[in-house]
């Protein structure tokens, strides 16, 4: 126990993370000179002090994570860290697909310079369509500005997903606590369990079916690994490989040093 001025200082809480379902109309920051609503001020009242991992703006909607760990959020948000946020934005007008392309390569604006993306057509309505796009870096108000530079309007914005969290069937407004372990965990699979992948396929199945609607990410996995995995998966279901530790296996298999 640390004692300062006669105080004991309490131990450090454990890191927790939130998913919360922003809606439109507030904003993410812990306070606004203009008196907009913010995020903070909508939570429970029973809330850790909590801060957001990134920004969603005032008119977006959708996932946005909440800790109580400062330095998880900042680890989180970093471009290194390489996690996807992907987005639903139904934009008023006819994208090309030629637009798309141009997008996807990369491009400057007003002389700053945004990465490479995936972006799809989902529905082409008569006069506005609903657009999928997958980023790494998360600039300010990256999505909105990529959509102007090709002459659309956004008239809708969802985040959908941030890395292997899902905004999943979260009403707006709620929020849920996450399985923090779905950043953390390491499953180690021995040459025997490599042998019989019926068993410790459903073991994380199971663990992705526990999990609110999170994909789980693996460090390495063969073609009929994966496979194996995605069959016993609901098609909806996304899985990205980054969390399951299948070293030994790798080198038994000769796949790796």
């Amino acid at each position: 126990v640390i004692i300062v001025d006669g105080k004991a200082i309490p131990d450090k809480e454990e890191p927790r993370l939130w998913r919360y379902h922003k809606p439109t109309g507030q904003i993410t920051t812990t306070r606004d000179v203009r008196g907009r609503i913010t995020v903070f001020d909508s939570l429970p009242k029973d809330m850790p002090r909590v801060v957001s991992v990134g920004r969603l703006d005032y008119e977006s909607e959708g996932l946005l994570l909440l800790t109580n760990d400062g330095e998880l959020a900042r680890q989180l948000e970093l471009p290194s860290t390489a996690w996807v946020r992907r987005y639903r934005v139904r934009v008023y007008g006819r994208p090309q697909q030629k637009q798309l392309d141009r997008l996807n390569r990369g491009v400057t604006i007003d002389g700053i310079k945004y990465g490479t993306i995936d972006i799809k057509l989902d529905k082409q309505g008569p006069s506005n369509a609903w657009l999928t796009i997958g980023l790494r870096e998360g600039k300010n108000r990256e999505v909105r500005k990529l959509i102007e530079s090709i002459e659309l309007k956004v008239m809708r914005l969802i985040r959908i997903s941030f890395g292997p969290f899902q905004l999943g069937n979260l009403e707006a407004g709620k929020i849920e606590e996450g399985i923090l372990n779905v950043v953390k965990r390491s499953i180690t699979l021995s040459a025997d369990e490599y042998k019989k992948p019926q068993e410790w396929v459903g073991q994380i199945s199971q663990m992705i079916e526990n999990t609110f609607a999170c994909k789980i990410e693996c460090v390495a996995a063969t073609p009929p690994i994966v496979r194996k995995l995605t069959d016993r998966l609901d098609s909806d279901v996304q899985v990205s490989f980054l969390a399951i530790d299948l070293s030994e296996v790798m080198k038994k298999e000769g796949l790796c040093q």
